[in-house]
């Protein structure tokens, strides 16, 4: 579960979906890859672990990765032509 203590969003996410998206990384380190998408900020970023009981199967609401889009950036420099 992860939460902004900014704007007060929670969301909860499947461990198997952050491993496919972090890599093999501790859990102290997962939260620099993450920022707040409601204000953008991620200095305000908590992290905690939940252990759903049996009661929650089935109505506890988590965040799924349907997909990883890589984004190109190009990077320019002036040069002069030879």
């Amino acid at each position: 579960m992860i939460t902004c203590n900014f704007c007060r969003v929670t969301h909860r996410y499947i461990p198997d979906d952050l491993v496919k998206l972090c890599g093999d990384i501790t859990l102290d380190r997962v939260l620099t890859r993450f920022k707040c998408e409601g204000c953008g900020k991620k200095h305000y970023l908590r992290m905690e672990l939940h252990f759903p009981n049996g009661s929650e199967y089935g109505h506890l609401k988590v965040r799924r990765l349907t997909e990883i889009r890589t984004v190109t950036i190009p990077i320019w420099a002036d040069d002069v032509l030879h």
